[in-house]
């Protein structure tokens, strides 16, 4: 008895502190941080106590054990190795995909962890958006840079997009995500996060293909809408995205600095693929890349170079083939194990929550071509987030509650 009492306590303080780390990464990762710390002792006590019942596999486990072991040697070779492996710990994020199954055995629980996020994210926009309307900055950044905010409402758009548009989901339940929606979008264009915007369109498309093909009409329509209405700086944002070209147009965020940033990317990457043909097996490591990059660019102009702003060239550069490798093959079993259990699921809340997550892949791995988002902690954390819920829903065959009510 005293064993079962031990066992539903350390889920319920697993439940509680998982949810906290991940809906608290909105607004703090010191809250995040220790909250992930009471997580890994109660999934240890649990893992102890009911081994069998807790210790599953994510699908994709031998994937993951590569990335871990090219990442421990690009350490072990690093050009600064205590910086790569402060670094390197991100690896502990990863334990966030075990923790969601042993953390929310049935359909309740899921449920409401996933409406305690849709709640925070819509708050945390909201603030957002309001601390913006007062004048305090350009760009929405509160609570976080704006391009780490363009991530974590990417990801999150994406992944209760197929929620919000599934008819087996209770109607009161929509309408709260509903309004979440509403708000991370607001707050994603504020950020004026151009790798963002086209994360978010390339998972929308892809919802749009596999399951609710009106979202692809509705986005051009939207996207034509911006353009028409839109004040100047998001539209020469848009404009200009791939443009190198020098403007006459002027402003912190007009013509002239968005060509100005898209050329310092392209110096970023050509330095990159430099340091990778110099280093090409195990890389120059993950570690004071602002110091490395200044060997290669001297004149290198202020902030540039903290890391090569494309997750691609950035792991090509500091882990060398052997991680640009492991990598591709970890992005690739995630996207198959996704798939598979959309397919699984088709037509029930299963699939849909499987298609946000792969959606919000989608939308990290484009994102990814102009931000080394796979080095920032609050985005990997929203990522094995997703893959950990898919999972769990297809553990647990995950029908939403409350869904009976709506059709007497």
């Amino acid at each position: 008895m005293q064993r079962e009492t031990a066992i539903q306590y350390s889920r319920q303080t697993l439940a509680v502190s998982l949810t906290i780390m991940t809906a608290g990464i909105l607004f703090s990762i010191a809250l995040s941080s220790i909250a992930f710390a009471i997580a890994g002792a109660a999934f240890i006590t649990l893992a102890v106590l009911s081994p069998r019942t807790v210790l599953k596999s994510s699908g994709i486990d031998y994937f993951l054990l590569a990335w871990v072991a090219a990442v421990l040697l690009m350490t072990a070779f690093a050009t600064y190795p205590a910086s790569a492996l402060t670094g390197a710990k991100r690896l502990l994020l990863i334990l966030t995909v075990f923790f969601f199954p042993a953390a929310f055995p049935d359909a309740r629980a899921l449920r409401r962890f996933l409406m305690v996020m849709a709640v925070a994210a819509g708050l945390q926009s909201l603030l957002g958006i309001a601390h913006q309307a007062l004048g305090n900055e350009e760009r929405l950044g509160l609570f976080q840079h704006y391009m780490t905010g363009g991530g974590l409402r990417m990801i999150l758009l994406l992944l209760f997009l197929p929620l919000l548009l599934d008819r087996n989901i209770s109607q009161r339940d929509r309408g709260i995500i509903g309004a979440a929606v509403a708000m991370m979008l607001v707050a994603l264009v504020l950020t004026m996060t151009r790798s963002s915007w086209l994360g978010f369109a390339a998972g929308a498309v892809l919802i749009g293909a596999l399951r609710y093909r009106m979202l692809i009409p509705a986005l051009a329509v939207v996207l034509v809408l911006v353009f028409l209405i839109a004040p100047r700086q998001y539209r020469e944002r848009l404009s200009l995205m791939f443009t190198m070209q020098k403007t006459e147009l002027q402003g912190e965020t007009g013509g002239e600095a968005v060509v100005q940033s898209n050329q310092s990317r392209m110096r970023m990457w050509r330095t990159g693929w430099r340091m990778f043909v110099e280093h090409p097996v195990v890389g120059v490591g993950d570690g004071e890349m602002y110091t490395m990059y200044r060997t290669y660019v001297p004149d290198a102009i202020k902030d540039e170079g903290g890391h090569l702003h494309n997750t691609y060239i950035h792991v090509l550069a500091t882990h060398g083939i052997i991680g640009f490798i492991a990598m591709l093959a970890l992005f690739a079993a995630i996207v198959r194990r996704e798939w598979r259990i959309i397919r699984q699921g088709k037509g029930t809340p299963v699939g849909a929550l499987a298609l946000g997550s792969l959606a919000a892949f989608a939308g990290f791995l484009v994102n990814g071509m102009a931000e080394y988002n796979f080095g920032d902690h609050e985005i990997v954390l929203l990522l094995w987030m997703t893959l950990g819920l898919a999972n769990t829903a297809a553990t647990i065959g995950f029908q939403w509650p409350g869904r009976e009510a709506d059709r007497k």
